[in-house]
């Protein structure tokens, strides 16, 4: 309730508006593009994604395999899909 207040205020005020114009273009340009690669390879691990990601020694992060037995398909399209139409 305190941060809704406060941006409440910021924003009637004007003071929003100001802060947002200290911030340089640049960083305001690439902050959601840096976002979205975070959350890229959030989704791109073994853990929770689908695995194109792994961890490696030398350099932290490599690009992995996913084996076609450990694959979800995301629609299983059979003979049976076919015949119903």
């Amino acid at each position: 309730i305190i941060e809704g207040v406060i941006f409440f205020v910021l924003a009637a005020t004007g003071a929003r508006f100001a802060l947002v114009k200290l911030i340089p273009e640049p960083v305001r340009i690439a902050t959601p593009a840096g976002i979205g690669a975070f959350l890229a390879h959030l989704g791109l691990q073994t853990a929770e994604g689908i695995g194109v990601v792994v961890s490696d020694v030398a350099t932290a992060v490599t690009l992995g395999a996913c084996p076609l037995e450990k694959r979800t398909p995301v629609v299983a399209y059979d003979e049976a899909c076919q015949a119903e139409g």
